[in-house]
């Protein structure tokens, strides 16, 4: 089974490039939507499928530190969850609906700091049990420059490269 999500993920990712450099035919997209709907069942097996199965990204289970800065003061929390329209941010501190604020990621291979400003776009203040999440909020990318966008694709890939290793 292995092999088979390696070589799923594979394909996915070619298309996922494909898809932003120059398009996809419709087959390619069906095809892009079906291996999507197979890593999200592989990535969370113990669930329905997540509420990204209706968004136009992948978004992939990950472990990252992060700090944030809104009208309080910084905060350090964590993301749990990944795609490249947003993250899920767990978070004890309540953020109300539309807050906009400054994310500052470290990436993992090369240490940089990328901040990137977010928009809170679902507030899950109490999470059911078997949804497997603490308490957080989504967050959407606004106005993602080029270099960001791809430094979110390379953590989006990484996070699926890791799925297989596990």
């Amino acid at each position: 089974m292995k092999d088979e999500l390696v070589q799923t993920i594979a394909a996915f990712k070619r298309l996922d490039d494909k898809r932003v450099r120059e398009g996809l035919t419709p087959p390619e997209q069906d095809r892009w939507f079906a291996l999507k709907g197979v890593i999200e069942q592989e990535v969370f097996p113990d669930s329905a499928p997540p509420p990204s199965s209706r968004r136009d990204s992948l978004r992939v289970p990950t472990a990252i530190d992060v700090t944030f800065e809104d009208a309080r003061g910084f905060e350090k929390a964590y993301l749990r969850n990944i795609s490249e329209g947003g993250v899920y941010l767990e978070t004890s501190r309540p953020l109300p609906m539309g807050t906009r604020f400054d994310l500052s990621i470290r990436i993992a291979d090369s240490g940089e700091q990328v901040r990137l400003r977010v928009e809170v776009v679902w507030v899950n203040a109490n999470p059911s049990p078997s949804s497997g999440l603490q308490p957080g909020v989504g967050v959407a990318w606004l106005d993602l420059p080029a270099d960001d966008k791809v430094a979110i694709k390379a953590i989006v890939h990484r996070a699926l490269d890791d799925a297989t290793t596990t």
